[in-house]
């Protein structure tokens, strides 16, 4: 799935946060965005997912959805991992308690089987979340945005906050997905390259644009 934006532009607090924008993101592609703090670059993804609106311009994507299966399509990894009250299944399932997830309600083997990737020690699905490291909360919240097979993930600094174990591990995954045919990762971040073996695009969020470095 293409992502086009077509002179995008968007204020907030008097400030023009984006600014006539224009830029294709290619499926097959990793992208990294990177920028001075509040550039833009987090309001940037929060309207390609449809999260947040925009004053003028146009997203158009590489195929008319409705805006439910467009967000399955588009999946969103914050900073700060979302993770819900209840317990580790409860968290992976959550997605598929709305429309259109509904009809695919994985089982628990399945669910231990999708924490496996991503941990050593397989958690218990009845552990509550909520007790669990800020490392093993964000792979947690990887997991859950794999499981809808999205096409496209857009990736807020979702390492930034992690010791060096657990982001080796979500940027590992991150590429694998970023590997399978027709998918696309655009991800921001402050540090000079990922820890990672991939090609990607790099670009400078600035005075409202995308620049390719």
């Amino acid at each position: 799935m293409n992502i086009s934006l077509e002179n995008l532009s968007l204020t907030l607090d008097a400030k023009k946060i984006i600014d006539s924008l224009s830029f294709e993101f290619k499926e097959n592609h990793f992208y990294i965005i990177k920028g001075e703090s509040g550039c833009g670059k987090t309001t940037l993804l929060k309207c390609i997912s449809t999260l947040h609106g925009h004053d003028s311009g146009t997203i158009r994507y590489g195929e008319e959805l409705p805006i439910l299966q467009l967000r399955r399509k588009i999946q969103y990894l914050p900073q700060l991992p979302v993770i819900f009250e209840g317990s580790v299944k409860e968290n992976l399932l959550k997605p598929f308690s709305f429309k259109p997830y509904d009809q695919n309600m994985p089982g628990d083997e399945e669910l231990r089987n999708r924490l496996g990737i991503l941990f050593s020690d397989v958690l218990d699905l009845d552990k509550k979340a909520a007790k669990l490291s800020q490392g093993e909360k964000q792979r947690l919240a990887l997991c859950r945005t794999l499981m809808v097979q999205p096409q496209v993930l857009l990736c807020d600094e979702p390492t930034a906050s992690l010791d060096s174990d657990s982001r080796k591990i979500v940027e590992e995954k991150i590429v694998e997905f970023a590997k399978v045919k027709g998918n696309m990762v655009i991800f921001i971040s402050h540090h000079a390259e990922l820890l990672v073996d991939h090609k990607f695009m790099s670009l400078q969020m600035k005075n409202g644009k995308l620049e390719e470095i």
